[in-house]
């Protein structure tokens, strides 16, 4: 059976990439002079889709928790939590890309909180539109 990525992660992903990029090459630049960056331009954009695609992820979530057998229960309260740490985590990347301060463990800490909610979708929650999301 293959497994589906949500479009959040695969986004969080290139937001990893980009940033490691340019972070990386923004001390090499001025050694090496090299032209091969990510324009912050493009990275704001990412970081922006981040942040649109996860309002649309956390109501599709939301509806489809309520819809399921863990309605009310303990876990559905846990799963709420890692849901608010991903979202901490995509506003403080936010919050230090503009203050120009962003770092490799923010873009991880983005994909971490990803990559638990994809876990657990994949375990727990088999609904499409969630998944799209």
């Amino acid at each position: 059976m293959k497994q589906f990525k949500p479009k959040i992660v695969t986004t969080a992903l290139v937001i990893f990439a980009f940033i490691f990029i340019s972070t990386g090459l923004r001390n090499d630049v001025h050694a090496q002079r090299t032209t091969a960056r990510v324009s912050d331009r493009q990275v704001e954009k990412i970081i922006g889709n981040i942040e649109r695609r996860s309002d649309a992820f956390r109501r599709s979530f939301d509806n489809a928790l309520d819809r399921s057998q863990l309605n009310g229960t303990y876990t559905e309260d846990r799963v709420n939590e890692f849901v608010r740490a991903f979202e901490e985590s995509s506003n403080k990347l936010r919050s230090r890309f503009n203050g120009r301060a962003v770092a490799s463990g923010d873009v991880e800490n983005v994909l971490i909180s990803a990559s638990v909610m994809d876990q657990f979708m994949a375990t727990n929650l088999r609904q499409t539109r969630v998944q799209g999301d």
